[in-house]
C-alpha cells in the first residue's frame, strides 16, 4: 500500500467514523429528548437536551459551508454533548426525582464510544480532556445526585471510559508508526524510480549518440572507397587506402570511447565536470572530421586560444563539438568558411561555431528543440541526417550546467553559442 492508498484508507476510516457518530448522536439525542420529557414533561432537562441538539445541528452546518474541518466538527461535537451532560447534572443537583443510574450509564457509555472514535483521529490532548471530565464529572455526581451511587460502579467505570481512551492512543500510535514507516518507504522508492527514469534516459540519449556519431565514419569510409573505385592513378589509390585505415581507426576508436562510456549506467547520470583544455579536444574533433569538410572545400578556421579552458566532461564535450561541427559543415556550401572561436565573458566562457550556410527559418528555429518536430533534413549536398545532433549537443550541455543557444539568419549563416559554468 502506498502512502497515497493509506491517506485515502484513513480518510476513509475517519468519515465511517465520523458518520457513525452522527446518525447514533442525532437519532439519540431526539431519544434522549423524548424520555426527558415523557419522565419530567416539559422540564429544565428537555431544554437542555434541545438546545443541545441545536448546537449540534449548527456544528454540522459550519462543516458544511466550510468554516471548520472534519477533525473540528468531531471535537465540537464531542465538547458539546459534554457540556450539555455537565449542565443536565448541575441541573439535577436540587432535583430529588432525578433519575441518576440511567443518566450516568447512559454519560459513560456515550463517553466510551466518544473518546474512541476522538482518540483514533484526532490527537491525544482530546483523549485526555474527555478522560479528566470524566473524572471531574464522576466526583460531581458522587457529591451531588449520585451521592448514593455505589463507589465501586463509579470506579468501574472510570476505568472503562480511561481504558477505551488508552486503547485509542494506543492505536492511534500504532497507525501512525505504520504510516510514518510507509511514507518513509514510499518516498525511497519514488527516489529510486526517478533513478531509473534517470538511467533508462542516459541509456536512450546514449544510443542516439552512438548511432548519430558513428554516420560520420561510415559516411567517410563511403565517401573514400567511391574516390578508390574512380580513381586510376596508383599514387591516388595508396593515399585514399591510407585515409580508409585512418577513417576505420578513428571509427573504432569513438566506438570503443561511446560504449566504454555507456558501460556504466551511473557514469552518465552523475557527471564528472572538470576543467579542459578545448584546444586538444578540438583538434581530435577537427581531425575525425577532416574528410568530410575537405571534401567540400570547406576552410574550418580554429581560432580557439591554446590557453582556453572550460569546466566540462571530457567525452560530453567532444561529442557535442563533433555534432554541432558535424552540422555546420552539412548545412554549409562548397567552398565557404566555419568560424570556431573562444570568448571569455565576466561569469562565462564561451566557444562559438559560425557558418557561412543556409541558415535557419524562425519557425524552424523556435521548434527546434522540440522532440515532436524533430525530422530529417538534407544538407546543402542533399547529406542526410535524422534530426538529433543539436538535440543531443543541448541535453548534453545541460547536464553539465551549460548552455546551447543558436542564433542564426535564413539564408546567411548560423552561429552555436556553447556557454559553460566557470564554476565545477
Amino acid at each position: 500500500m502506498s502512502s497515497t492508498d493509506f491517506e485515502k484508507y484513513k480518510k476513509y476510516k475517519f468519515n465511517s467514523i465520523l458518520q457513525t457518530i452522527l446518525f447514533v448522536v442525532m437519532p439519540g439525542c431526539i431519544l434522549y429528548t423524548y424520555v426527558d420529557y415523557k419522565t419530567y414533561g416539559i422540564s429544565r432537562y428537555v431544554i437542555i437536551d434541545f438546545i443541545n441538539f441545536i448546537s449540534i445541528i449548527l456544528i454540522y452546518c459550519f462543516y458544511k459551508l466550510n468554516l471548520i474541518s472534519k477533525a473540528n466538527m468531531l471535537i465540537g461535537t464531542v465538547y458539546c454533548l459534554m457540556l450539555g451532560l455537565g449542565i443536565t447534572l448541575i441541573a439535577s443537583a436540587s432535583d430529588p426525582n432525578f433519575n441518576f443510574e440511567p443518566f450516568y450509564i447512559t454519560t459513560e457509555m456515550l463517553l466510551v464510544m466518544l473518546v474512541f472514535a476522538i482518540g483514533l483521529f484526532v490527537h491525544f490532548q482530546s483523549i485526555l480532556i474527555i478522560v479528566i471530565f470524566n473524572l471531574l464529572f464522576s466526583l460531581c455526581s458522587w457529591f451531588t445526585s449520585g451521592s448514593n451511587y455505589p463507589i465501586e460502579k463509579y470506579v468501574f467505570y472510570i476505568l472503562i471510559v480511561s481504558g477505551a481512551g488508552l486503547m485509542a492512543y494506543i492505536s492511534q500510535k500504532a497507525v501512525m508508526h505504520l504510516y510514518k514507516k510507509l511514507k518513509t518507504a514510499n518516498i525511497l522508492v519514488n527516489v529510486q524510480n526517478e533513478e531509473l527514469l534517470a538511467i533508462n534516459q542516459s541509456k536512450d540519449d546514449l544510443f542516439k549518440i552512438i548511432g548519430h556519431d558513428l554516420k560520420t565514419p561510415f559516411y567517410q569510409l563511403t565517401s573514400l572507397v567511391d574516390l578508390l573505385v574512380e580513381e586510376d592513378n596508383k599514387q591516388e589509390k595508396s593515399k585514399i587506402q591510407s585515409s580508409i585505415k585512418e577513417a576505420s581507426e578513428k571509427g573504432v576508436s569513438l566506438l570503443e570511447n561511446l560504449l566504454e562510456w555507456g558501460q556504466n549506467p551511473k557514469l552518465h547520470a552523475n557527471i564528472v565536470l572538470k576543467e579542459q583544455r578545448v584546444d586538444k579536444i578540438l583538434d581530435n574533433v577537427l581531425n575525425f572530421s577532416k574528410v568530410i569538410y575537405e571534401k567540400k572545400e570547406i576552410n574550418v578556421i580554429n581560432n580557439v586560444s591554446p590557453n582556453f579552458r572550460v569546466i566540462a566532461n571530457t567525452f560530453m564535450l567532444e561529442t557535442i563539438l563533433r555534432n554541432i561541427l558535424t552540422n555546420s559543415i552539412k548545412f554549409s556550401h562548397r567552398k565557404s568558411e566555419i568560424i570556431i572561436k573562444s570568448v571569455v565573458e565576466k561569469n562565462k566562457k564561451s566557444i562559438i561555431i559560425e557558418d557561412k550556410g543556409v541558415g535557419i527559418k524562425k519557425r524552424e528555429l523556435d521548434n527546434l528543440f522540440d522532440n515532436s518536430k524533430i525530422g530529417t533534413k538534407l544538407g546543402t549536398e542533399n547529406e542526410k541526417g535524422n534530426g538529433f545532433g543539436l538535440n543531443i549537443a543541448k541535453k548534453l550541455m545541460e547536464k553539465q550546467k551549460g548552455e546551447l543557444i543558436i542564433e542564426s539568419n535564413f539564408g546567411v549563416g548560423t552561429s552555436v553559442i556553447l556557454k559553460f559554468s566557470t564554476t565545477s
